[in-house]
């Protein structure tokens, strides 16, 4: 809570939990309170939550209400091609209440354990019968249709200004000539044309995680 408090005063346009608040605090209930009331008054919080097919997950009161209020995705996506989900695994009720918002945190690995591929929307099929599937957003999804963030994709510049010259980025003919392949734009209009975003996406749903180089390349 102090740290949310902290980024309110700042300035900060959002917060944003990359981890789902699955458990009541150890230490006192107002812990959680607390939390919650700091996320509220913020206004712009976002948090994660997990989707599975998994049915021995726990199922909070209403997953299907928060799903479709919290993390929907813009009408006209193509939904079959997005990843299906039934079950979710939510934030506590004092936590999720006070979310502007929530996102799917959920990923897929290759078989060498390298995530290649981001996935920003998916399909939630866990409501009752006869409420048909809906797409959900990705928690960075999320954050960026309410925020009205662009795609880094749209101003290059302002993101590899300072990458060193060898990289592939920076330097897309030196990395021709070494046989280096090139991104993939990735997802860059959702926004304002969901038909044609979808179209940029793979058979399940994915695009590529844009390379920016071999480890190392951005100091971190």
């Amino acid at each position: 809570a102090p740290v949310v408090d902290l980024c309110r005063k700042a300035g900060a346009r959002a917060v944003i939990f990359d981890l789902i608040f699955t458990e009541a605090s150890g230490y006192e209930r107002a812990d959680d309170a607390e939390l919650g009331r700091a996320l509220r008054e913020f206004g712009r919080a976002y948090g994660a939550v997990d989707l599975s097919n998994d049915e021995a997950l726990g199922r909070r009161e209403d997953p299907d209400g928060a799903i479709r209020a919290g993390a929907s995705a813009p009408e006209g996506f193509d939904l079959p091609v997005l990843p299906s989900f039934r079950n979710a695994t939510l934030p506590i009720a004092e936590i999720l209440s006070a979310y502007a918002g929530i996102g799917a945190a959920n990923g897929r690995e290759d078989a060498d354990h390298v995530y290649r591929r981001a996935f920003p929307f998916f399909r939630w099929t866990g409501g009752p019968p006869g409420s048909g599937p809906a797409p959900v957003c990705s928690l960075p999804m999320r954050v960026a249709l309410d925020l009205g963030l662009k795609s880094p994709i749209q101003n290059p510049k302002s993101k590899i200004q300072n990458l060193p010259p060898q990289s592939p980025i920076r330097n897309p003919q030196s990395a021709e000539s070494r046989g280096t392949p090139l991104p993939t734009p990735p997802l860059q209009s959702a926004i304002r044309n969901p038909q044609s975003a979808i179209k940029k996406l793979s058979a399940n749903g994915s695009f590529p995680v844009r390379f920016y180089g071999p480890p190392g390349t951005i100091p971190t």
